[in-house]
């Protein structure tokens, strides 16, 4: 008897997704290495490497929410690469940046340009998602748990090139458009 074993690479947000699927349940299919991290200690240990975590976890799970399939960004320089679920092909269509707006600057006019201009040389769209606390800074603080996420509220923005022939209703009408996935 043989086998090949198959080593497999998640993202950090992945990673929490598998830990929330197999919290529940026991799987005799999967091989356990003898020491598998708990959720919430998944959790700490990303946070603590990344302070920006909790925040990328919540942008990650709405864009998967509204049906995009997403993926690390790093070769398109942002933080995700969202796919069509339905895209056989595997090319990425928008590229997505996370503004965890209580831990860091509002996005420079300079850098989101920067960003526009290479989505645009690397025929991407672009969405910002706009991560921040639902309640008043002093009264909360960077969830502690992935069902922490509810405390943080995820805005989706589409930013693109505008294009002075086209009709300010056109553009409007193909930015809804592509916000959502076809599914």
């Amino acid at each position: 008897m043989s086998f090949h074993l198959k080593i497999l690479e998640l993202c950090s947000e992945d990673a929490i997704d598998c830990c929330r699927a197999g919290a529940g349940s026991e799987s005799s299919e999967l091989l356990r290495p003898r020491h598998t991290l708990s959720q919430h200690e998944c959790w700490r240990a990303f946070s603590d490497a990344s302070p920006r975590f909790p925040y990328e976890c919540a942008a990650y799970h709405e864009l998967r929410a509204v049906g995009w399939m997403v993926r690390n960004g790093l070769n398109f320089g942002a933080d995700f690469a969202l796919y069509e679920p339905t895209d056989k092909a595997g090319h990425a269509v928008h590229c997505a940046l996370v503004n965890a707006i209580d831990l860091e600057p509002a996005l420079s006019w300079v850098r989101l340009q920067s960003h526009v201009r290479l989505c645009h040389q690397v025929a991407r769209g672009l969405l910002v998602c706009e991560v921040s606390a639902n309640a008043p800074k002093s009264d909360t603080e960077t969830p502690v748990c992935p069902h922490g996420l509810s405390q943080l509220d995820v805005r989706l923005l589409r930013v693109s090139s505008w294009f002075p022939g086209r009709s300010h209703a056109e553009l409007s009408a193909k930015v809804l458009s592509t916000l959502s996935p076809v599914v």
